[in-house]
């Protein structure tokens, strides 16, 4: 008994939800840069200060990727539909990517301006103005990390994690400002280019991490090797579930889409191992926020160690063929209720459901017919009770010597 729970486009819901909060909190922090770009540019130039001025094109980076979030995000929160079943959320992925790349081609341009500044005569000293404006954005730039990485963790976007720390790696880069435009001040004119650099380099780091992750997405990334087990213990936990293997995960957009394959009882019914995998599939959603669907595969044996080969095993039609031709009993037939079909260990258990008893050489005639046929090991014949106001039966055992 094989049976799968494909995705349904329905199964995975729109993220239209999420794109209001990514909206607000992303023109919250727009607003924020524009402005901060604004004084860092004007007062690196009126204040002579270098670093000031690497940190305002940091700022302007800020506005830039901040429209990227904005357009990745409209287009993420788009449903499911029959050209992208799994969602859209790889827009998110994809505008992460260009937020990485932005930050490295922003870092090295700044780093190779002042690697030239260092060879040339050291001009003017930075004024105070310099670290007043870069204080600010400090305190500015750390309110908006914390603000973006509430909603982040709330909505679980690696894309907001990303602006969040794009954020602080600007508080972070204007504390270095302050450091080096302070040390121009004493006489270490040299600080102020050194200190760009670092900034500079800072924001190459960043840039490749948050690139490196978004790529490690896009080709379809597993979740860590802790939360997986603790995903198999939950399915392990469901009644019903025998054994789980062949779990695999990928990432879309900051959650996880899950495969695995249940082993249940080899003998029980298609319903109720449709019904197991339902369960499995609702206890890890339940459980882990970080997962959006799961596609359950159930197995009647553990065919990850089993392997087992049913490409050449007769199926229903011939099955039934054979043995009418073989008995040609109509009366026979009449009594026959259904006839349950076990597919295990490569060999083939029946069980024929009759609604009277059989006489002792129908029986003996149906038994020698099945065992004949190819594949057959075991069958069974169960004969209903009368009237049948429960599922009560009577079992009559035939094993194959």
């Amino acid at each position: 008994m094989n049976h799968d729970h494909p995705i349904e486009l329905s199964a995975l819901p729109p993220n239209d939800s999420r794109y209001p909060d990514i909206r607000r909190v992303t023109l919250v922090g727009t607003a924020i840069d524009l402005l901060l770009t604004i004084l860092k540019l004007t007062g690196g130039w009126l204040a002579n200060s270098q670093a000031l001025i690497a940190d305002g094109i940091h700022s302007l980076s800020d506005l830039a990727t901040n429209i990227v979030v904005l357009v990745a995000a409209k287009q993420g929160s788009k449903a499911a539909d029959s050209d992208h079943p799994y969602g859209h959320e790889r827009f998110e992925t994809l505008a992460t990517v260009i937020l990485g790349t932005v930050l490295i081609a922003v870092g090295l341009g700044i780093a190779w301006e002042a690697v030239e500044r260092l060879q040339s005569e050291t001009g003017p000293s930075p004024g105070v103005m310099a670290i007043v404006i870069a204080s600010l954005s400090v305190l500015s730039k750390e309110w908006l990390f914390h603000y973006t990485m509430r909603l982040a963790n709330k909505i679980h976007s690696p894309m907001l994690k990303a602006n969040a720390w794009h954020a602080r790696s600007d508080a972070i880069s204007s504390i270095v400002v302050i450091i080096g435009v302070a040390g121009t001040m004493l006489g270490y004119g040299v600080l102020d280019a050194i200190a760009a650099i670092i900034v500079a380099l800072m924001i190459v780091k960043i840039g490749f991490e948050l690139g490196k992750e978004s790529i490690n997405e896009l080709v379809d990334r597993a979740l860590e090797k802790g939360e997986v087990k603790k995903i198999i213990a939950t399915v392990r936990a469901v009644p019903g579930v025998v054994k789980v293997h062949e779990l695999r995960s990928r990432m879309m957009g900051g959650k996880a889409l899950i495969d695995l394959h249940v082993q249940v009882g080899s003998h029980i019914s298609v319903s109720e191992g449709h019904f197991i995998g339902l369960q499995v599939r609702q206890q890890v959603l339940e459980q882990f926020d970080e997962v959006s669907d799961v596609l359950v595969h159930i197995d009647p044996e553990d065919d990850d160690s089993i392997k087992v080969n049913y490409d050449e095993s007769p199926q229903r039609p011939q099955i039934e063929h054979q043995l009418r031709e073989e008995l040609n009993d109509p009366q026979l037939w009449q009594l026959l209720h259904r006839f349950q079909f076990h597919y295990i260990n490569g060999q083939l258990e029946l069980e024929c459901c009759f609604i009277e008893p059989l006489t002792e050489e129908q029986l003996q005639r149906l038994t020698k017919a099945a065992l004949t046929l190819e594949s057959v090991c075991h069958i069974e014949v169960v004969v209903l009770q009368h009237p049948l106001p429960a599922p009560t039966s009577t079992k009559t055992r035939v094993k194959a010597t």
